[in-house]
């Protein structure tokens, strides 16, 4: 069997000296078979950056992690990630990310009038909304250039705006009416079991585009 402790990624400290080295405050870091990351805790710029540079220290030490630093590095931007997905051959939604409104009222019009916005960094869900007037998407998409002096995404629906602060909005098309799997890939399984019906091949292409495993 294995058993799992949890790492707080706030006290992860680099010392550079006879030989590099990345402690964690009472957990013996040595001892890890892997490290498994979910996300990176919200900080500072240079706190985020420490926590991503500590986690390429330990890759390099040769410790297993999944999610792998690169993998976090690419994935933490939707449009980056979109495009990786996009290059590999994974069917991705219409996506438009601009900064200025002009261009992101362009982007809903070439889009059909009918998208998901989406922050360009967050998870969760949060920050997404769907727009199909035209006067709600002038007003939703001035009020986000004015809070945050940033970019836009837009997709048509399947489209997304990335969620978490008030950055770049990025919009695409809903999936409904764009390419790839679409409903195929939701969960359908009763209460209790899953039932993937993404084909196996597909999330392997992915894993590899955003290089998900580190060892």
């Amino acid at each position: 069997g294995c058993s799992a402790v949890r790492l707080d990624v706030s006290r992860l400290a680099g010392r550079i000296a006879a030989r590099g080295e990345v402690s964690a405050g009472p957990v013996e870091i040595d001892s890890l078979a892997a490290l498994v990351v979910r996300l990176i805790p919200a900080g500072s710029l240079e706190q985020v950056v420490f926590r991503v540079d500590a986690l390429h220290l330990l890759a390099d030490g040769g410790l297993p992690i999944v999610n792998a630093p690169r993998c976090i590095e690419r994935t933490v931007d939707k449009h980056w990630t979109s495009r990786l997905l996009h290059d590999a051959g994974i069917p991705t939604p219409r996506t438009v990310a601009a900064e200025g409104f002009e261009d992101a009222l362009q982007a809903y019009r070439d889009l059909g009038g009918d998208v998901v916005v989406k922050p360009l960094l967050g998870s969760g869900g949060r920050g997404i909304f769907r727009v199909s007037d035209e006067d709600l998407a002038r007003r939703s998409l001035r009020a986000l250039e004015s809070s945050s002096r940033g970019g836009a995404s837009r997709r048509r629906p399947g489209a997304s705006r990335p969620a978490g602060r008030p950055t770049s909005p990025r919009a695409r098309a809903p999936s409904r009416t764009g390419p790839g799997p679409r409903r195929r890939s939701w969960r359908c399984a009763p209460a209790g079991r899953w039932a993937p019906t993404t084909p196996a091949s597909t999330c392997s292409r992915a894993r590899t585009a955003v290089s998900s495993w580190s060892r």
